[in-house]
């Protein structure tokens, strides 16, 4: 026990010597100590995705209640960050002097640059198009360096934003996943409504076979609501309705299973390779696609100013009948079409345990039309902090001096 105790008293002696000596070196160095400003703190966590939100030192103090990792602390090393890019060759101090040193480990005085991500890989054809732009290779990232997309984290499991004007891929993460997508099928749901040709004002009725066995999901449109074709596309897209897109795939001329036909060849016709629709409300989880497939599909809806028009709508009313005449109230399931410092031209939601929470929209953003996938997005509130992510970075971008961008 004594031999024991009295290693202990070395080992802790050596420690503490150690500790002085590389006290020393830093301070000879002008490494500064644990008193250094921190510039900025943030978490993820998975059970709370507000705590992803945070974007200053004062912000970034959740409680997390879930799993949990910590992102790298930004923190201000002028004296580390100045040797460190003295240090690099010439060709990657550019990339050096346009981002922030990031401290890697919590001993101070241990900084490095982000590591250069590897490029997406592209095995699809090479011709392949956004429908309505001109002749863009739009799968192949832009000129942008790696450095710039690797300060963009998201927490959606598959994400593509692209440049809708120039046709060109700005930001992708796992974008050939083939995942479920919820309600975002309701996109195409409404081009093969509108490509039919049938009247938008015909009276429609919401029958027993509209309501949803599959997920046992609610609905504020009784059996029996009576409502106009127009009324129900609009329900559909602003606020998911899915006995509204039921109806309207129950409704088509040709029956439903017809329907589901023509939504497939929409999609053949688009060039989504690898999305399969089952049924026309997105509650069948193998109605699948990829954030690819859907970027083309967004771009597609967005041709459709009837698309447009309800989809970004922000609330709507529908008179009910019956003895007691009432109105009930309908509000867009995506928030930020309703937010000033959106400009959004095309929005859509979805959610199904298999699919995560889902977001795709269009949006001018920084003067530029931007499409925005995002699938799988773990928490009530990730999609929407994703997109806001995105916003800000593109914003960032197209701000910064055209010095610091290796185009």
């Amino acid at each position: 026990m004594k031999g024991l105790f009295g290693r202990t008293v070395v080992a802790r002696v050596l420690c503490t010597c150690l500790a002085l000596m590389a006290a020393a070196v830093c301070a000879a160095a002008g490494t500064p100590t644990e008193s250094a400003s921190i510039v900025r703190t943030s978490a993820w966590d998975i059970g709370d995705p507000t705590a992803a939100c945070a974007s200053s030192a004062d912000e970034a103090k959740p409680v997390f209640g879930g799993r949990m990792w910590w992102e790298t602390t930004l923190v201000s090393y002028p004296s580390t960050a100045q040797a460190v890019a003295a240090a690099a060759p010439p060709s990657s101090r550019s990339d050096l002097e346009s981002v922030e040193r990031v401290l890697i480990s919590s001993v101070p005085g241990i900084a490095q640059v982000l590591p250069e991500p590897t490029e997406l890989a592209d095995a699809r054809p090479a011709g392949r198009r956004l429908v309505g732009l001109a002749d863009p290779t739009w799968r192949e990232l832009d000129g942008r360096s790696s450095l710039e997309r690797r300060l963009l984290r998201l927490r959606s499991s598959s994400a593509v934003v692209v440049d809708q004007e120039a046709g060109r891929l700005l930001y992708a993460k796992n974008p050939d996943s083939v995942m479920s997508i919820a309600s975002i099928t309701k996109l195409m749901t409404a081009m093969v409504v509108i490509d039919s040709g049938v009247p938008l004002e015909a009276t429609l009725t919401i029958e027993p076979a509209d309501v949803d066995t599959l997920k046992g999901s609610s609905s504020r449109l009784k059996v029996g609501t009576r409502l106009t074709r127009s009324e129900m596309l609009k329900l559909m897209l602003m606020s998911s309705e899915n006995r509204a897109a039921a109806a309207l795939a129950r409704a088509n001329p040709q029956g439903r299973q017809a329907f589901v036909d023509a939504m497939n060849e929409k999609a053949r016709a688009l060039g989504m390779d690898d999305t399969r629709f089952l049924d026309p409300t997105g509650l069948n989880p193998k109605n699948r696609s990829t954030a690819y497939d859907l970027a083309l599909m967004v771009n597609a809806g967005y041709q459709y100013p009837l698309i447009r028009n309800y989809s970004t709508s922000i609330e709507h009313s529908v008179e009910l009948p019956g003895r007691y005449r009432r109105e009930l109230e309908f509000h867009n399931t995506n928030g930020l079409v309703a937010s000033r410092r959106w400009d959004i031209g095309l929005s859509k939601t979805g959610y199904i345990s298999e699919a995560g929470r889902c977001l795709v929209l269009q949006a001018t953003i920084a003067a530029k039309p931007v499409i925005i996938v995002l699938l799988d997005s773990f928490g009530q509130f990730s999609r929407i902090a994703d997109a806001n992510r995105i916003k800000r970075w593109i914003e960032g971008l197209e701000s910064a001096p055209a010095s610091t961008r290796r185009m």
